[in-house]
């Protein structure tokens, strides 16, 4: 698999961004915050279903959920 810069590919390099916030903890949304959050960003991963958040929460140890 090829690591993509995720704000290069979407056109937002130049911008003063930090913050991400992403809805969703589904496949995507996990290997997103995981590759944004590896990076210089402050990311929020919100998920609606408990069970998955909890698991998320010990995927993702450093993030917010």
């Amino acid at each position: 698999m090829r690591k993509v810069n995720f704000l290069v590919e979407a056109n937002l390099f130049r911008s003063h961004l930090r913050k991400i916030l992403i809805v969703g903890g589904g496949r995507t949304g996990y290997y997103l915050a995981e590759l944004l959050s590896g990076q210089k960003y402050r990311v929020k991963l919100i998920e609606k279903d408990g069970a998955r958040a909890e698991a998320l929460a010990e995927m993702l140890p450093r993030r917010l959920l």
